[in-house]
């Protein structure tokens, strides 16, 4: 149960991050806003007290999720864009934390710690080249959830079609 928590924990770090840039998040605020406008493409594992995986597929207002293989469920994305991203991250602290190959392309590392969390670990893989986030990593106690975000081709699962 724990790990789900972490899993909702840290999708909801990707979907509408924690907000206005604070101390050094401007990096990561401008990657979660650029991709709050594009549709997206998240692989999530947790490891730790339980195995999850997720998948989550976000086409503007429209998103799917499914579980562990489960059945794709659709949800609607409401108030994901830049004010409430700038809002969520407003009592949070980043600092650079390297840097590193990824495919191609080169990240940015960040590492975040939000006001009140206490033995928490954030870390964002933001795109030099297009300034997208690649990837991010919430750590807390032994468990570890981490996101890996797509931007190329992406479309409703199989079987599914975004609502008009």
């Amino acid at each position: 149960m724990r790990v789900l928590l972490l899993l909702v924990c840290a999708l909801g770090a990707g979907l509408a991050p924690q907000s206005a840039a604070a101390e050094g998040c401007d990096l990561v605020v401008a990657a979660f806003v650029k991709a709050s406008a594009v549709p997206w493409h998240a692989t999530v594992e947790a490891h730790g007290s339980q195995t999850l995986t997720m998948e989550i597929v976000t086409l503007g207002a429209i998103s799917y999720s499914r579980k562990n293989s489960d059945d794709w469920q659709t949800h609607k994305v409401s108030d994901a864009g830049p004010e409430r991203i700038h809002r969520d991250w407003a009592q949070s602290n980043c600092v650079p934390d390297g840097s590193e190959a990824f495919g191609d392309d080169i990240a940015d590392i960040v590492r975040r710690r939000a006001m009140g969390e206490v033995g928490v670990s954030n870390r964002f893989w933001v795109s030099r080249a297009t300034g997208y986030l690649l990837k991010s990593e919430l750590k807390a106690g032994r468990d570890v959830v981490t996101t890996l975000y797509d931007y190329s081709d992406v479309k409703a699962p199989p079987g599914l079609a975004p609502s008009p």
